[in-house]
């Protein structure tokens, strides 16, 4: 899966969307001191040091022995090239893309540089982009571009029809998910966080508030090996302190009824629940048998959580006791996308590699219906905030596809080719009914308005929109969740066990396991 990323030119993993009005109308600018920056050179050096050591020995012992013949014949061919110094050839080439940061980052600020002529205060007076609209949304993007990473942070204005990069984070790694948090871990306050899962264990958090950042507001989880013994599927789940993941984090899962609970799937088979409060892993749900790809908290009941894995079982977890009471099904492929019909609570939809689409009852066993929705993996779901039965699907046979799933009987509305390549993401703006911004290989952002296309505007025409419960994060539910579900953080173990919540809003019920 890495060497395929790497070998594609333009590629955007991972979408996600800001609500209005919650960005900070001008964001602050990081302001480093020269001491500040010569240690964050230092630093990085030692980073990259560190990484060309492990690289060099890994080289040696991938070497096989040679013969004294062939150590002549070497030591022959050095002679000839060492006039050429072709063991520097490639050094200010490195791979890792903060390398060269010793050597562009010299001076603390434009107004010292003698080669910017147009100054740091001079461009943000005339520019009037740089502030943030209470009717702008922010999306937030993860793109790969060669060996370079970023998390773009663009500006949509639905109104005035604005879309620009707005600013841009620098990723250590390959970013695989984003989510946007509306939670400061700092005073249990509203925030504006985007956390970012990459082929590296830990999960970034970066402050949207702020441009300019070399470093994330905290990192959740530490560096750690995947020659580690995974758990074996089945286990109980860990309630004691967990330094995180072993292995790349897939998708990740902001809570919003229990705000400072965030949930990650992960390559080494593993849920993890994190204590954003206290910064660690309070739990750790060892029960798939591969790759846990896809995430999503239920709507209103901060205790259930949906997980799809590559061991093609979808299950439904009650977190207060994920070993004992959970459900599961078995699809046909191995499961990319889930996600909750917040419209009705008790249903939800997970999507396969095999371009299936199936929808479950949770009361169930069998599904509600199967969909065979596409020629190839469907690689994102996005069921409209607003709209009762407006689903999106995109897939890696490059379609997008329009699907009225409303009372559970799926109708075909429209397919469109975005000449984007393999389609990887998607999500429906969570203000506006029809408004979905898509990723893909081989080119930009799209943010499109579905109802440009007649059959989308005609067969949804006179469909009321419905109210967003589900993205209501602070309802005097959430409030009251809240007060039940703080975590006790005097250790992890003592984390998960508090939370005790009651929510009873929409009737589910998981089932235990026979």
């Amino acid at each position: 899966m890495e060497e395929e990323i790497k070998q594609s030119v333009h590629f955007l993993p991972c979408v996600a969307w800001v609500n209005r009005g919650v960005a900070k109308e001008t964001p602050d600018k990081v302001v480093l001191s020269k001491d500040e920056i010569k240690k964050i050179i230092d630093e990085t050096k030692d980073d990259i040091r560190e990484l060309e050591e492990d690289e060099a020995d890994a080289a040696d012992a991938a070497m096989p022995p040679v013969n004294g013949t062939e150590d002549k014949a070497a030591d022959d061919d050095d002679d000839d090239l060492a006039k050429y110094d072709l063991d520097h050839y490639d050094e200010e080439s490195a791979e890792n893309p903060l390398s060269g940061v010793g050597g562009l980052t010299y001076y603390a600020s434009n107004t010292d540089d003698p080669y910017i002529t147009i100054k740091d205060d001079e461009a943000d007076d005339d520019d009037e982009d740089f502030k943030i609209k209470p009717t702008d949304n922010l999306i937030l993007v993860g793109h790969v571009e060669k060996d370079c990473s970023n998390l773009d942070v663009y500006v949509y204005n639905e109104d005035e029809g604005h879309l620009y990069i707005h600013h841009d984070i620098l990723l250590p790694a390959f970013p695989l998910c984003v989510e946007w948090l509306d939670f400061d871990p700092a005073d249990n306050s509203s925030g504006n966080f985007a956390a970012v899962g990459t082929f590296a264990p830990q999960i970034d958090v970066w402050d949207l508030d702020v441009v300019d950042c070399i470093e994330p507001v905290f990192r959740l989880g530490k560096k750690g090996t995947k020659k580690k013994k995974k758990k074996a599927a089945g286990a109980t789940a860990s309630r004691a302190a967990s330094t995180g993941h072993s292995d790349a984090v897939l998708d990740l899962a902001w809570n919003r009824q229990a705000r400072h609970i965030l949930a990650s799937g992960s390559a080494d088979n593993t849920v993890g629940l994190w204590d954003l409060t206290a910064g660690t892993m309070a739990m750790q749900i060892s029960e798939a048998t591969d790759k846990v790809q896809s995430l999503r908290w239920h709507p209103f009941e901060a205790q259930t959580l949906l997980s799809g894995s590559c061991d093609k079982y979808v299950k439904v977890f009650d977190c207060r006791d994920p070993a004992s009471n959970q459900r599961a099904w078995l699809l046909d492929g191995e499961v990319e996308r889930v996600i909750w019909n917040h419209f009705s609570a008790f249903y939800f939809l997970a999507a396969t590699e095999a371009g299936l689409v199936y929808c479950i009852d949770t009361r169930q066993d069998a599904p509600v219906f199967t969909l065979r929705a596409h020629d190839a993996a469907v690689t994102s779901l996005s069921l409209s905030n607003h709209i009762p039965g407006c689903l999106v699907t995109v897939s890696a046979d490059k379609a997008c596809k329009v699907w009225d799933i409303h009372d559970n009987k799926p109708q075909f509305v429209l397919e469109r080719n975005l000449h984007m390549g393999h389609l990887q993401c998607s999500s429906l703006c969570p203000d506006a009914p029809f408004i979905i911004a898509i990723g893909g290989e081989q080119c930009e952002l799209k943010v499109w308005d579905i109802r440009e296309a007649a059959a989308v505007r005609n067969h949804f025409n006179g469909r009321e929109p419905q109210p967003s419960k589900h993205l209501n994060v602070e309802s005097s539910q959430s409030a009251e969740a809240n007060a039940t579900v703080v975590m006790e953080t005097s250790n992890a173990a003592d984390s998960l066990g508090a939370l005790s919540i009651n929510s009873t809003e929409s009737g589910l019920e998981t089932k235990r396991t026979n």
